[in-house]
């Protein structure tokens, strides 16, 4: 049902490469294209803290039985590994869009990308939402 990291990447970017090839723009330079890079960039970076802070959390539960065994099941490292490309995405959408804030110069080739890592970051984020709702749900 739910995609691993590196399809994830895989799917991305198909759909970027789609869409790049038929020409689709996504928006203008221009008042609008400020206003919604600075709102991918705000998400972003408060993505990426939500997503350390789930992290943070999984760290401080570990002693619980039902960690011990996803641990040794591996279940424990497939979340860490949802988690951190998760984290990584968001990372990538912040840097991209504070760069393209400061320039104010964005091709359309690069808007393309980002809009492909903000559904990326949103599909990453309902991956790592479940899986961590499975382990706070059967931690007793």
């Amino acid at each position: 049902m739910f995609l691993r990291p590196i399809m994830l990447v895989i799917v991305s970017i198909v759909f970027f490469s789609v869409a790049y090839l038929q020409g689709y723009e996504l928006f203008k330079n221009g008042t609008e294209f400020f206003s919604v890079i600075s709102t991918f960039c705000q998400v972003s970076a408060t993505m990426m803290g939500f997503m350390l802070a789930a992290l943070a959390i999984l760290a401080s539960i570990t002693d619980k039985p039902l960690l011990v065994k996803m641990n040794q099941q591996g279940h424990y490292s497939d979340l860490l590994t949802h988690l951190f490309a998760a984290s990584f995405v968001y990372f990538i959408i912040f840097g991209m869009t504070a760069y393209m804030l400061i320039t104010g110069e964005s091709a359309s080739l690069v808007r393309l990308l980002v809009l492909t890592l903000i559904v990326s970051g949103g599909v990453a984020t309902m991956q790592v939402g479940y899986k961590f709702w499975i382990v706070l749900k059967n931690l007793r």
